[in-house]
């Protein structure tokens, strides 16, 4: 191993970066008959090279990135989330996506509580999935200012719920973010009543082509910042792959931000041909 020599001379294109900016954009060589170069520093953020393919720097800038977008996954993305999605533009839609809503519901991705004053009288409990403790704190005054008995659950990926006990799911803006759309509604599909029902207010893939591909193109952009969410999911294509059939359906665009998002509304059945038991087990299990 080489020794310290002191300071060094580094190449113009490393000067004025930090040390760390240097590592990322392989700053690695020095003029020569200066003596160390900046492989110590490669060497003490990164360790050993690895022997999987992957680059080690690569590894470490993600970590320190998520490190660095922990709080404001946790702590200002939901609050940010409870003003977005407050948008009046969304209001009528969410009037029209609850109703005919009744008995034991399920909401996937409960947020800070915006559905609950729009709730029918005919449904009788809530079965609230939402990780985030954040959004639980910014629901507690709603569902304090309602008589609906709201239970907290955590992934919408497995729900500790029995087969078959439930009368409605209700997703709204929710599937795009989802590590696992298709686990997730394979669970709706086997927590259902045979006669119940999947409301659906989501934003996926348009069907414009243009703005498809300017969807793909910021996509992972995004992402990050956005807790996951997938501008450029093909969610109605989804739904009826999972073993639903929609009764009622709507693509519309959305106010300010029409040129990117396609939201649709609809109301889906239990496909008759896809309430096979052994269908969505087989589903649940990918």
């Amino acid at each position: 191993m080489s020794r310290w020599r002191g300071p060094q001379t580094v190449l113009p294109e490393a000067r004025g970066r930090l040390p760390l900016q240097c590592v990322a954009s392989k700053c690695t060589r020095v003029r020569r008959g200066t003596g160390r170069d900046f492989r110590i520093l490669r060497r003490l953020l990164t360790g050993p090279p690895r022997t999987d393919g992957g680059s080690t720097v690569d590894s470490v800038l993600k970590a320190v990135g998520r490190a660095l977008m922990d709080p404001w996954d946790r702590l200002v993305l939901p609050r940010v989330i409870d003003r977005a999605c407050a948008m009046s533009d969304l209001r009528p839609l969410r009037e029209r996506v609850t109703a005919g809503l009744r008995g034991d519901i399920v909401e996937i991705g409960f947020g800070s509580g915006l559905n609950l004053p729009y709730l029918p009288s005919a449904v009788t409990s809530v079965v609230a999935v939402e990780p985030s403790a954040t959004a639980r704190k910014l629901a507690a005054p709603r569902i304090a200012a309602q008589s609906i008995p709201v239970v907290w659950a955590d992934d919408a990926h497995c729900l500790s719920l029995a087969d078959r006990s439930i009368d409605c799911v209700l997703t709204t803006m929710t599937l795009c973010t989802v590590s696992n759309p298709a686990a997730v509604l394979a669970e709706c599909r086997r927590v259902l009543k045979t006669d119940g029902t999947l409301h659906v207010l989501e934003h996926g893939r348009s069907t414009d082509p243009a703005i498809a591909a300017r969807q793909d193109r910021v996509n992972d952009l995004r992402r990050p910042f956005v807790g996951g969410c997938n501008v450029n999911r093909d969610l109605e294509s989804e739904i009826v792959v999972a073993g639903f059939r929609f009764v009622e359906f709507d693509r519309l665009k959305l106010g300010r931000v029409k040129a990117m998002v396609a939201t649709i509304v609809g109301v889906g059945r239990l496909d008759p041909d896809e309430t096979d038991e052994s269908s969505w087990k087989e589903v649940v299990a990918l």
